[in-house]
């Protein structure tokens, strides 16, 4: 309630109160910018290290190629966006609604460790 806007020319984050709540997006509901939201953000979406194991080590072992492997996917967000994926974004700009991706399961983080022999 501090920050809030208290005076006219008051630049702040949280809208003036009216009757029945607080002004929605500023100025009205098609003007203003409070019901808009920080949506950029950093992924690491995947990763893949592998290492293709010496000839002269895989043709003792009968083997034309050896390879081990470590993969992720979806490891790392950095973002300042309050739902759980700032890739969608639920909001509709005319009805000054949405959830923010509200109740939307975050992406899932996959791991894989393999190794890829050939005979």
């Amino acid at each position: 309630a501090d920050d809030r806007w208290k005076t006219p020319g008051q630049i702040t984050q949280i809208p003036r109160p009216v009757v029945g709540g607080t002004e929605t997006r500023g100025s009205g509901v098609l003007t203003g910018n409070a019901g808009y939201l920080k949506t950029d953000f950093i992924r690491l979406k995947q990763l893949t290290i592998s290492y293709n194991l010496p000839t002269t080590l895989i043709s003792r072992l009968m083997l034309t190629k050896a390879r081990v492997y470590a993969q992720g996917v979806n490891l790392w967000t950095y973002a300042d966006y309050p739902g759980y994926d700032p890739e969608f974004v639920d909001f509709n700009p005319i009805t000054a609604t949405g959830n923010n991706g509200v109740g939307l399961l975050p992406q899932s983080k996959s791991y894989t460790v393999g190794v890829q022999l050939g005979f």
